[in-house]
């Protein structure tokens, strides 16, 4: 809060040609206070108040009652970065994920999908297109495939693209009526699930310095800090002065409105 009282020489602004000629006529006496709450630019609130003409200055209660709109409007502030907070994992939900899913029966034939998946899945040597419908090709993933609709065990893997990017393949068995609309399942069959981790890692990012107005150096400096170790290793991994990850980090922790290291973790994993 700012009492502008505390700032000028109260008596030599009465004698001022600004005071007198100009802040008069205004209808504003020479006593000001504002407050400024600031937690980015998505919560921000502003208040200033003037004296009137017929008097210069506040009395303390006067103080008091605007220190008491003041804390309203912390309060406020803080309303809206919740919704922010809110708003982030609403995003995270409703953004095109690195992932994707078929439904594959016991022999491999896709009975769902979609074309990016089946494209992903092309990359990864995954597919090969039979007479009527795409098939997965034979190898490790029919195999568990086939233990995901025999036995019911699911299980997961590892997989390298054509252009080195890794991805994580999961086989999840489900049941022939199963409700996993708009498909409808009328054999044996079962899930695959595509994720990219480094795709996921860059929606994340994108969504943290979308939310939070973090620059491209403090949104990889927050992800590094979540991975682990002290400001000397993550300076070490990013090539950069542990000076320079001590005011980075200050930044990030002013912008997203946290205080400590375990809140960052948890912000950054709800992005």
């Amino acid at each position: 809060m700012i009492d502008y009282e505390e700032m000028f020489d109260v008596d030599w602004l009465r004698s001022t040609e600004f005071y007198n000629e100009w802040w008069l006529p205004q209808g504003a006496g020479g006593g000001s206070l504002a407050a400024n709450i600031v937690s980015d630019s998505g919560a921000t609130a502003s208040i200033t108040i003037h004296a009137p003409t017929s008097k210069l200055g506040f009395q303390r209660s006067e103080k008091e009652l605007f220190g008491e709109i003041v804390q309203h409007l912390i309060r406020s502030v803080a309303i809206l970065r919740r919704l922010q907070m809110a708003q982030l994992v609403i995003s995270r939900a409703e953004a095109e994920m690195a992932s994707g899913f078929l439904v594959v029966d016991r022999e491999g034939a896709v009975l769902h999908s979609d074309p990016r998946t089946l494209t992903w899945l092309e990359s990864l040597n995954l597919i090969q297109n039979g007479r009527n419908t795409a098939q997965i090709a034979p190898g490790q993933v029919k195999s568990l495939l086939r233990r995901a609709v025999d036995q019911g065990e699911g299980s997961s893997i590892n997989l390298v693209d054509r252009k080195g990017s890794l991805s994580r393949l999961a086989v999840i068995p489900c049941s022939s009526g199963e409700n996993l609309t708009p498909v409808i399942i009328d054999r044996p069959a079962a899930l695959i699930w595509l994720i990219s981790d480094e795709q996921l890692k860059e929606e994340r990012m994108n969504r943290l310095s979308n939310a939070f107005s973090l620059t491209p150096a403090e949104t990889k400096i927050a992800m590094e800090a979540c991975a682990g170790g002290g400001r000397a290793e993550i300076a070490q991994r990013c090539g950069l002065s542990p000076n320079t990850i001590k005011s980075h980090m200050e930044a990030i922790y002013s912008k997203t409105g946290v205080h400590r290291h375990a809140e960052l973790v948890h912000l950054v994993e709800r992005a």
